[in-house]
C-alpha cells in the first residue's frame, strides 16, 4: 500500500496558498482552536494508493463568511447551497494538492457537506491545521483510512465508495 508523503509543514503551505486565492485578510495560524458545538464540514475521500480523507470544518456562520467572500455575496444573502458549494470547493482542492503528494493512482470522491456525524478518531489524524479568520475558527484534518475510506463518499459517476478498489 502506497503511503502519503506529507508533512505538516507542507499542509499549511497548501492551505495558505488556498486561503490567499479564495478569502482575504490571511487566516491567521493559531494552536488552539475551539469549534463551536454545531459546525459544519466538507471532506472528500482519497482512495486507490491510499485511503484517507481531507476535510474542512467551521462554524456554520464562518462557512457562509466563506461563501460570501468567495461567491461576491452579503452573507445575508448566502443560501445552504452556496454554503454547500464553497466547503465542497475547499476540500476539493486541498484533496487535489494531497493527492499530487500520493505515489500511484488514487481517485478523489466527489465533495461531501454536512454536520459532522459521530465521533472522529483522533488516533486516524494524521495533520491537522488550525486557523482563524474574520473571527471564525477554521480546521483543516488528514485523516488515514488505513486502507479503506474513512466515510462512505459519492465517486465521480455516482457509484458508491465503500472499500477497496
Amino acid at each position: 500500500m502506497t503511503t502519503l508523503t506529507l508533512d505538516r509543514d507542507e499542509l499549511r503551505s497548501m492551505t495558505d496558498d488556498m486561503w490567499a486565492s479564495l478569502i482575504s485578510p490571511a487566516p491567521q495560524p493559531t494552536d488552539v482552536v475551539e469549534l463551536p458545538r454545531f459546525t459544519i464540514r466538507g471532506h472528500v475521500e482519497l482512495l486507490g494508493g491510499w485511503f484517507g480523507c481531507v476535510q474542512v470544518e467551521t462554524s456554520v456562520d464562518g462557512a457562509a463568511a466563506i461563501a460570501g467572500q468567495m461567491l461576491a455575496l452579503p452573507v445575508a444573502d448566502v443560501a445552504l447551497p452556496d454554503l454547500e458549494d464553497a466547503l465542497g470547493e475547499l476540500a476539493n482542492i486541498l484533496g487535489g494538492s494531497v493527492k499530487s503528494c500520493i505515489d500511484g493512482q488514487t481517485m478523489l470522491s466527489l465533495p461531501q457537506v454536512g454536520a459532522p456525524e459521530g465521533e472522529d478518531d483522533p488516533e486516524a489524524e494524521l495533520h491537522r491545521i488550525a486557523v482563524c479568520w474574520e473571527g471564525h475558527p477554521i480546521v483543516v484534518t488528514i485523516s488515514d483510512g488505513e486502507g479503506a475510506p474513512v466515510h462512505v463518499g459519492t465517486l465521480p459517476g455516482g457509484s458508491v465508495a465503500h472499500g477497496a478498489i
